[in-house]
Parts: structure tokens; sequence; C-alpha cells
């Protein structure tokens, strides 16, 4: 599921003013509550949520999946997950930031007791944002003169990758989402089967 920042920042507010937890105490509370799996994506405004869910889960005494800093889930790093898991115990939230891999994260979060979700960015307001934020429009200035538009920076920029699908400038958030490189370049037909496994990956 996807959702705006506004959405989940009302949410999450009210779930604590409320006295909510995510180990599900309340009487009533359906199972997918007591667990959260955001999927964090570049440049969408996800770090001041992930903020906001390290303090939930804080206030409630959840259990964090917290990975070694990499951006890759697999089958070597998942055992090293800390802190690990008691006999008996689940992990309650996993919001850092890493390329969703269904086979890995559904271990770590399972879909029927946790609640998927991650933040999607108009794609021209999250190239502008990434394009400036990652040095682009400088390395264009230095390149071409101070006296570049912005407008001008970001059209030099694009024909000089014109053949770029996926990076942290362009795209990025397909990469967080789990679709490669070569993948986005498929016909639209495969990347509608995409979406679509994408919503069996995140949905129990």
């Amino acid at each position: 599921r996807t959702t705006s920042s506004s959405t989940t920042s009302s949410t999450v507010g009210q779930a604590v003013e409320n006295g909510g937890t995510p180990t599900g105490d309340k009487t009533g509370e359906s199972p997918k509550t007591k667990n959260l799996m955001f999927v964090k994506t570049h440049k969408c405004g996800t770090s001041t949520l992930v903020n906001m869910f390290y303090l939930y889960g804080v206030r409630r005494r959840s259990n964090f999946a917290l990975q070694p800093y990499q951006h890759v889930i697999n089958s070597q790093n998942i055992r090293k997950l800390t802190p690990p898991r008691h006999p008996g115990e689940s992990y309650n939230i996993q919001c850092q930031h890493g390329k969703f891999r269904p086979q890995y994260e559904h271990i770590i979060m399972p879909k029927e007791t946790s609640f998927y979700t991650t933040i999607l960015r108009s794609p021209i307001s999250h190239f502008k944002s990434a394009f400036s934020y990652w040095g682009n429009d400088k390395a264009m200035r230095e390149q071409y003169g101070d006296d570049l538009s912005y407008e001008e920076s970001m059209n030099r920029w694009l024909d000089q990758h014109s053949g770029l699908t996926v990076g942290l400038t362009v795209n990025s958030v397909a990469t967080d989402l789990g679709f490669n490189n070569f993948e986005t370049a498929l016909p639209l037909q495969k990347r509608k089967k995409y979406r679509l496994r994408l919503c069996v990956d995140t949905t129990a």
C-alpha cells in the first residue's frame, strides 16, 4: 500500500495519542496493526517518518529489525539482524533503508501480521529534488559556468545521461521497491506484471 506523508503522519500521531501499541494489546485490534513494514524510498520525505516510527516503537518497547548498513537484505546478512529475536518473540517494526526483496522481508515481517506501506512522490518533483541533492546541478555548473539556469543544468545532464533508466537521480524509487535496472527498460506489459506482483507481495 502506498500513502502520502500527511496521511501516515496523522495515523501514527493518532495511534500514539490514543495509546495504541504495535503488539496488538487493544481488544479487537487487527493482527495487521501489530507490526509495521515501512519500505523507505529515496527523496520522498521518508526520513522524517522513520524518526517518528522509531519514537513510536521506543515508547512501546517494540522489537526493531535493525540490519547492518547495507541496502539489500540477502540470505547472508539476514542472519545478522540485531537484536536477535528471543524464542516466541517477533519483530514489530522494520523501517530502515533498503531495496525491497519480499523473499527475505517476509521472513522478517510476515505479511499476514504486518502492515506494509511506503511513499511515492511525483516523478518530476522527485527528479528535481534528487538532481540537486546528489550534486548534479553543482557538477553541471562547474562544467558549463555558474550562470547556467537550473532548467538548463537539468537539460544538459539529461542529454549526457539519455540511456540511464535507474539510478539515485533517475527512478531510484523503482530500485527501492525491488524493480531492477534491467526490468525498468522492459515493455509496459511486463511493468504491469511487476506492479501486480508487488501488490501480492505486500498484501495478505
